[in-house]
Formats: C-alpha cells, sequence, structure tokens
C-alpha cells in the first residue's frame, strides 16, 4: 500500500505543481499586459488612447507650439500661436477699401447736392423765363391797346380831316363871293 499511497502523494504534488504552474503563468501574462499597457516598446506598435482632435477658426502657420508632448493641458490653455501677418494685412487692406468706400460716398453725396442746387438754379432759371414770358404777353397787350387806340386817334383825325374839308369847301365859294 506504500507503493498506492506514494502514487497518489506523487500525482497530488504533480497537480499542485501543475496548478502551481498554470497559477504563476496567469500571474505572468496579467504583468506583462500591465506592464506592456503601461509602457509599451515596440517598434510596430498601434496605441489604444483617447484623442480629441483639434482644429482652429482660421488656418494659417503655426509661429508657437507652447505645449509640449504628452502634456496635460486644460481649457483655455494656449495650444498654438498661428502667424497674425496674413489677417493683419488682410484687415489694413478691410480698412483701406473702406476707407476709399467712405470717400466715395462722400464725393456722390457732394455731386447730389451739386445737382440739386444745378436742378434749383434751372426751375428759377424757368420761372424766371415764364415770368419774362407773362411780362412779354402783358407788353404785347399793352402795345396792341397802343395801337388800337392809335387807330382810333388816326380815323379820328382823318373824321376831323374830311369835316375841315368839307366846311372848307363849303366855306370857300362864299369867301370868294365876299371879295
Amino acid at each position: 500500500m506504500e507503493q498506492a499511497t506514494e502514487a497518489l502523494d506523487r500525482k497530488q504534488i504533480g497537480r499542485r505543481i501543475a496548478i502551481g504552474v498554470v497559477a504563476s503563468a496567469v500571474v505572468a501574462l496579467v504583468l506583462v499586459v500591465l506592464q506592456t499597457d503601461l509602457h509599451p516598446r515596440t517598434d510596430d506598435a498601434s496605441v489604444r488612447a483617447n484623442y480629441i482632435e483639434i482644429a482652429p477658426e482660421v488656418s494659417g502657420r503655426l509661429v508657437e507650439l507652447p505645449v509640449k508632448d504628452n502634456a496635460f493641458v486644460k481649457k483655455g490653455d494656449l495650444l498654438f500661436f498661428i502667424d497674425p501677418r496674413p489677417y493683419e494685412y488682410a484687415l489694413q487692406q478691410a480698412l483701406s477699401d473702406q476707407e476709399a468706400l467712405e470717400q466715395q460716398i462722400i464725393d456722390a453725396k457732394r455731386r447730389i447736392a451739386a445737382q440739386n442746387s444745378a436742378a434749383e438754379a434751372a426751375l428759377a432759371g424757368v420761372h424766371s423765363s415764364r415770368t419774362g414770358v407773362k411780362t412779354a404777353g402783358s407788353s404785347i397787350d399793352v402795345a396792341k391797346a397802343t395801337v388800337s387806340r392809335s387807330q382810333a386817334s388816326v380815323a379820328a383825325a382823318e373824321a376831323h380831316l374830311k369835316l375841315a374839308t368839307n366846311d372848307l369847301h363849303r366855306i370857300e365859294p362864299l369867301l370868294k363871293n365876299s371879295t
């Protein structure tokens, strides 16, 4: 029986060794997975990580990059600095264009004011001309009345002449007889 006990003890020892080897392998596997997850080292690695894509509201060349690799950043931290020169140039160009347009508006307002003054002067000239036409029309009417009076005076003078001529012809024979 001793052999059976020895065989049983050997089996139990073999099982314990097998369980110990498997447990050690599982512990070693867990340690390796944790180690490679925390400190990956390989040439052909791919990393699982949370990442956030960022994009600026404007595009341009980066002048400064104050953030270092793997640094923690908070909301409001400056991540990069874009070259402001193209935008400053565009701003100056826009301000220049705005000033030119404002000057064009001022010139247009001056031209409109000059044209309004010219229109008012032309209206005054038209009014003056109408008044002149009315005055000339009145002068024509006065002249027509004068002509009519003169013609009436001529007719009256001719009638006086005829009367005087008739009186002369009537008195002449009487005057010849009295001499």
